[in-house]
This record gives C-alpha cells, structure tokens and sequence, in this order.
C-alpha cells in the first residue's frame, strides 16, 4: 500500500490518469479502503470492447497523452525515491507476477501447444529460428524483471488494465 500512497502523491491532483488514494490499509484483516472509481468505471480494455465507435480521436489523444505522462512521471520519480526502490526490491512476488503477465504465455499464445492449440484462423508461421530467438528474448526479459531494480515502473505496482469513468 505504501507503493500506492507514494505514486498518488506524485500525480498533480488534476491529472486525468492517477492511482487510487488509500484511505486506510490493515495489514493484519488485509483490508484495504481505496477511493472508488465510480458505478460507471469499467476498464479501458472493456470500454473499448463495448464501445465499437470507440473514443473520438480528440479524445483518444487526450488519454493516450495523459497515460504516456502517467507512466513517464511514475518512472522518473520513482527511480528517484531510494525508499520506494528499497520497498519494490524487497518485493519478489510481485515481480514474479509480473514476469509471468507479461512473458510466462508469451511463446504459448504464438505457437500453441499439443493440449492447447492456437485458437486463431492464421497461425503466425514462425519458423523453429523464430521460437528459438523468441524464447531467449522471453529467458532474458524474465531475468531482468527478477534481478534489475534500476528502474522503478508503473509494472512494480499495478499489472492491471487503467479504469476509465466516462461519466
């Protein structure tokens, strides 16, 4: 929760795209009391996938503007908080996690496996070549995400997708 609590404060109060604030946290009942998003939220994921006009692009520049800010601040600002890279260096779970979001079904989800095929129409024709590289790629990325903490990113703490209140 402390992760959260930092990243709140470095996002001007105005910002289009923030993190919660955390009012209270017990870490005995694992309870924790966050601002709400609003009945209307839903993820920016689902609201692309519900909403088939999508954003106008005014405002789909606007977002993409004020997320490309969010995660730069959260990056530059975080790496300079010598607490908060001692807290996420501590934090091997999550950068577990992480690793496995991000690349654990990776070579998976391009080739398929004998129990689970791919389930698309074109497969990505990737050569034995390709597959070998790509699994290198995915062995270093996982190894980095384990082991580097020069750098704090907004994945340290939030592997979700960004909720949008379009109300």
């Amino acid at each position: 929760m402390e992760v959260l609590r930092r990243v709140h404060k470095m996002i001007p109060e105005d910002a289009l795209v923030t993190v919660p604030k955390v009012y209270h946290y017990d870490s005995q009942a694992h309870i924790i009391i966050m601002q709400d998003c609003g009945p209307t939220s839903r993820t920016l994921k689902q609201f692309l996938i519900d909403e088939p006009a999508g954003l106008h692009p005014h405002e789909a520049k606007r977002l993409g503007t004020a997320l490309a800010v969010f995660v730069s601040t959260v990056q530059e600002e975080g790496t300079k908080d010598k607490e908060l890279m001692g807290i996420v260096a501590k934090n091997g779970d999550m950068r577990g996690i992480i690793a496995n979001y991000y690349y654990g079904k990776l070579i998976e989800s391009l080739v398929g496996t004998e129990d689970k095929p791919l389930p698309y129409d074109q497969p990505f024709g990737l050569s034995p070549e390709d597959v070998s590289t790509l699994e290198e790629v995915v062995k270093d990325s996982i190894a980095t995400i384990m082991n580097d903490s020069s750098s704090f990113t907004v994945g340290d703490c939030w592997t979700g997708n960004a909720i949008v209140d379009t109300e």
